[in-house]
């Protein structure tokens, strides 16, 4: 019996290890419970952090634009039309 709470604690530190790196913590800690928790711990000191970082896109002004007049669209301040219309400048301004 204390052996199971033994496994039990150490494949929930591993799950707490795992989160502190970036990954799932509940997903580890099923890894850790059912396969050995000292395997758990060594395949998390040999994984690399998980990044968890956005790629911020360069900027592009006619990107920008046809962004700008499709939430126009959306909120309902012009119409399908009006939309097509300078959606169509835009375009043809970019080539």
């Amino acid at each position: 019996m204390e052996l199971i709470i033994f496994w039990l604690i150490l494949s929930i530190l591993a799950g707490v290890y795992a989160g502190s790196k970036g990954r799932s913590k509940f997903g580890w800690f099923c890894i850790s419970f059912f396969l050995s928790p000292l395997i758990g711990f060594i395949a998390l000191a040999v994984l690399a952090p998980h990044s968890t970082q956005t790629i911020a896109l360069a900027p592009n002004p006619t990107r920008d634009k046809l962004l700008e007049i499709k939430q126009l669209l959306d909120e309902g301040l012009i119409s399908q039309n009006e939309y097509v219309s300078r959606r169509k400048v835009i375009l043809e301004s970019a080539d």
